[in-house]
């Protein structure tokens, strides 16, 4: 199974150190979301941010736009190490084109559901993604607890398309993941569970974290 770090719930202060804390302890990959404020309640990494983690990273970015208009985005996220950029199916757009966008940019497409969205909703798209991502809360802030009724749409998915990239996001920790893997997801992207540390020895914690992550591939 591949962990990606979710930066939202990183130190934003020391987010250079954060990845590459994250780099060093073996995280697979990031994860960047890209929010509005209109889409979800919530702001977080611009485009110019999400540059400059890329510039610095050493290990691929999966950029999650959590935006009213992801079209306007796309050209500008053609960067070094950006693997794949993920739109979501309830957006108001014309939801294949701005998929063929992204793959016509050079990078792999993914498309991320809402907890209350039903699987049969993307299934006019499977054709056209590489990834797709169960939202397991609702969208726009960490450290909310895991809609574990999310994980029947694993199965849902790959009945669809059994060779896609299925992964979840929120509500991931060290019980969780286990849900996951029963249901055979094959990306956990874990955020507040990582980062959130009381103790001095945070990257050994986060350290042991990951492993206990890591222990379900």
């Amino acid at each position: 199974m591949h962990i990606s770090a979710s930066l939202l719930s990183a130190d934003p202060l020391n987010i250079a150190a954060e990845i590459a804390m994250l780099t060093d302890i073996g995280v697979d990959s990031l994860h960047v979301d890209i929010m509005d404020g209109h889409f979800v309640p919530n702001i977080a990494f611009g485009i110019d941010t999400v540059k400059c983690i890329s510039e610095n990273s050493l290990i691929p970015i999966n950029v999650h736009l959590m935006v009213a208009n992801p079209s306007q985005f796309i050209d500008m996220l053609v960067h070094r190490n950006v693997e794949c950029v993920i739109i979501h199916r309830e957006i108001c757009g014309e939801i294949e084109e701005i998929l063929k966008k992204i793959k016509t940019s050079g990078t792999k497409a993914g498309i991320a559901i809402n907890p209350e969205t039903e699987v049969c909703e993307i299934e006019a798209y499977m054709k056209l993604v590489d990834f797709v991502l169960i939202m397991g809360v609702s969208p726009g802030f960490s450290g909310q607890q895991l809609v574990t009724q999310t994980l029947n749409k694993v199965a849902k998915i790959k009945s669809i398309r059994n060779n896609v990239i299925v992964g979840i996001d929120g509500g991931i920790n060290d019980k969780t993941a286990i849900l996951a893997n029963k249901e055979k997801v094959d990306i956990l992207v874990a955020g507040s569970y990582l980062f959130d540390c009381a103790t001095c020895n945070r990257v050994d914690t986060i350290k042991e974290k990951l492993r206990k992550l890591c222990q379900y591939r």
